[in-house]
């Protein structure tokens, strides 16, 4: 793998964060056990103190275990291999003890509060230090560093814990950028533009990383251009977005006389469209206006300036309707062109379309 001193670290795989927070509980066992054993202090010592300090080291060490079993589920080990190495113990007996904290691990990151850019998940429920891993991976390694003897078989090594936690790789990290434009679309009706583009922004970022890896495929540059076109087009477009609370109450659109209806079948127009609007390819059903106009009406949709986005809206109509009379029988001799046919005549119409088949 090749990459250049500006290339930042990949966020930590969930794998290794579950590691993550087994070193940590490692060391919290490990730095407290230090603490007893030098006698210096044992004059002072209360009545019932060791045995209390060994009882609190003891909870310690069942933390441990409990952050043991997390990471051998996150491995993929089953549940019988955990309970033989308990004691043995029947996987039944080793799930009932240890399920639930599996379960409270990962709920966070299956359904986070928020994601973050790079697709990792954001939630107040994530426990330290897997909540801020990248400065607790750095305290760690700087904790065992200072307690290192030379027959350790780390010795010598700058980077003694973060070096070894998984990270995603390029390739991964590409794919988890999904979870940030999906929530996007979970959190909006019609998402932020300037969140997109930063997402677009983020993508293509990581396709040049992938080429300077020499792992990327040969269409990585044209994916380049258009996430940068795309980026560029969406940081130009006003508005914050559609917030979900617009189909109930129109007031908190940002075009408040546009009608639920209408919202719908530009939806299902767009969605149709979507791989007819690339600019550049080869006998395309669209000509270079017409696709852009529908780009056009991708962005207006978050106008704020109502004019502006009923002129779009009045020519992709317009542009509908051509169509539906120009390509009749491409619209009807194909599934893609059954859906584009149907949504693009419920769109023409500003209601409904029934099955084109039918007709």
């Amino acid at each position: 793998m090749t990459t250049t001193p500006h290339d930042s670290p990949h966020p930590f795989t969930d794998r290794g964060l579950a590691r993550l927070m087994l070193s940590h509980s490692y060391k919290e066992v490990a730095e407290y056990a230090l603490g007893g054993i030098s006698p210096r202090s044992d004059k002072h010592a209360e009545p019932g103190e060791f045995v209390e300090n060994a009882r609190r080291l003891l909870r310690e060490a069942e933390d441990a275990l409990h952050w043991a079993v997390v990471y051998e589920r996150e491995r993929g080990t089953s549940w019988d291999d955990i309970g033989e190495a308990l004691g043995p113990m029947t996987r039944q007996s080793a799930h009932r003890r240890f399920a639930d904290q599996v379960v409270q691990w990962r709920a966070p990151l299956d359904e986070p509060e928020t994601v973050q850019l790079d697709g990792t998940a954001e939630d107040e429920r994530i426990p330290y230090p897997a909540s801020d891993p990248e400065r607790a991976v750095s305290h760690l390694d700087h904790w065992l560093l200072d307690h290192t003897a030379d027959t350790d078989t780390w010795h010598g090594s700058a980077q003694p814990v973060s070096r070894h936690l998984e990270r995603h790789s390029t390739t991964s990290a590409l794919m988890i950028i999904g979870k940030y434009t999906a929530r996007l679309l979970k959190d909006q009706m019609v998402p932020d533009p300037h969140r997109q583009a930063n997402a677009a922004d983020r993508h293509a970022d990581l396709l040049e990383r992938l080429i300077r890896e020499g792992n990327a495929p040969a269409e990585a540059h044209d994916w380049i251009i258009r996430d940068r076109a795309r980026a560029q087009a969406l940081r130009q477009t006003p508005g914050n977005g559609v917030p979900w609370e617009a189909m109930s109450d129109p007031s908190k659109h940002p075009q408040p006389g546009v009608s639920i209806d209408v919202l719908e079948a530009e939806t299902k127009a767009l969605a149709a469209l979507a791989p007819f609007l690339a600019l550049d390819q080869e006998d395309a059903v669209l000509s270079p206006h017409e696709a852009g106009v529908f780009n056009d009406l991708r962005t207006a949709r978050g106008y704020s300036d109502t004019d502006e986005a009923d002129r779009i809206r009045t020519r992709a109509r317009g542009i509908a309707a051509d169509l539906v009379r120009a390509h009749p029988h491409w619209l009807n001799t194909s599934e893609a062109g059954w859906a584009l046919g149907d949504a693009l005549r419920a769109y023409a119409a500003g209601f409904e379309g029934k099955d084109s088949r039918d007709r």
